[in-house]
């Protein structure tokens, strides 16, 4: 059964606009040490609790579509050659106007902070 503590001021649903009195939006934060299915503190900032310093050079990947017909596939994701950090060893396997499902094996680090 999970439980609720309150600290300050905060809406009556979660996950909603929430503004101060001038109109001015509080920004939402989830925060949990297991994912959302287990606990987590649902946290409201005056400003942005995360800032982008820059946006660096990326390589637009090509997604090439086919008219063939629909059929089940077996992905042997492991035979891809996809090494490298978090951004460059992605590897797209399915795609539509709304989303690209990629397989990523990870093997490097990177300098900087990576935020979908």
């Amino acid at each position: 059964m999970p439980f609720y503590q309150k600290r300050g001021e905060i809406p009556n649903k979660r996950h909603i606009q929430f503004r101060d009195n001038s109109g001015n939006l509080y920004w939402e934060e989830l925060i949990s040490r297991e994912g959302f299915s287990h606990m987590y503190s649902n946290v409201y900032h005056i400003h942005p609790p995360t800032g982008v310093e820059a946006v660096g050079q990326f390589k637009k990947k090509e997604l090439i579509a086919t008219d063939k017909t629909h059929r089940h596939h077996h992905i042997r994701t492991a035979n891809l050659d996809s090494n490298g950090d978090a951004i460059s060893s992605r590897i797209p396997l399915f795609f539509n106007s709304d989303v690209v499902i990629s397989k990523a094996h990870v093997n490097e680090s990177m300098d900087s902070l990576y935020r979908n």
